[in-house]
C-alpha cells in the first residue's frame, strides 16, 4: 500500500485575525557575530514594535543569563506570549530585534528597515530601541500577518521565529 499525498504532506499554517502569536524564539548560528566567548553567558532580549498606529512597542523582554548550549544549533524556545494579533490594532506586520545586553551607560539603538508594497512604493521604517552603550544589535526584521508561521528570519548570526 501507498500512503496518499494528503495523509504524508507537511501542512504550514498560517495567521488567524485575533489568534495568539509567541515569540522569543532563537538559535545562534553563528557566535563570532553574537558575543565573544570570553564574555561568558549571553543575554538575549526581545523587542517587538507594532505596525499600526505609529509603531509603539507591544512587547519588551530581557530574558536573563543562559549557556550557550542553549542556543547552539537548535531553536530555544523561551515561550513568550505577545499578542494576539488583531490586524486593526497590530497592523498587517510588526518589527522584531533582538539584542545582546551586555549593560553599560544608557544608550539607544537604531534600526532601518524598508519594503516595497504590492504598488511598487519602497516604505522605510526607523525603530530606535532603548538600550545600554556595550549591548549586542543582533538585529531587526519584519514580520507579516501574511508569513508563514513556520517561517524562519535569518539576522546574521541568529534565526529567529514565532509559532502560534
Amino acid at each position: 500500500m501507498v500512503a496518499a499525498v494528503e495523509d504524508t504532506a507537511i501542512l504550514t499554517y498560517g495567521r488567524v485575525n485575533g489568534g495568539a502569536e509567541y515569540g522569543g524564539i532563537i538559535k545562534v548560528t553563528d557566535w563570532s557575530l553574537v558575543e565573544p566567548w570570553v564574555a561568558g553567558k549571553v543575554e538575549f532580549r526581545c523587542i517587538v514594535f507594532k505596525g499600526a498606529g505609529g509603531g509603539g512597542s507591544v512587547h519588551d523582554k530581557p530574558y536573563g543569563k543562559w549557556r550557550r548550549q542553549n542556543f547552539d544549533g537548535v531553536f530555544k524556545d523561551f515561550g513568550t506570549f505577545l499578542f494576539n494579533w488583531n490586524i486593526s490594532n497590530i497592523g498587517d506586520w510588526t518589527t522584531e530585534k533582538w539584542i545582546e545586553e551586555d549593560g553599560g551607560t544608557s544608550n539607544a539603538i537604531s534600526s532601518s528597515v524598508s519594503w516595497r508594497d504590492a504598488f511598487g512604493i519602497t516604505h522605510t521604517t526607523t525603530i530606535t530601541s532603548p538600550a545600554k552603550d556595550r549591548d549586542d544589535d543582533l538585529g531587526l526584521t519584519i514580520i507579516q500577518f501574511s508569513d508563514n508561521i513556520n517561517q524562519e528570519y535569518d539576522l546574521g548570526g541568529v534565526k529567529i521565529k514565532r509559532r502560534n
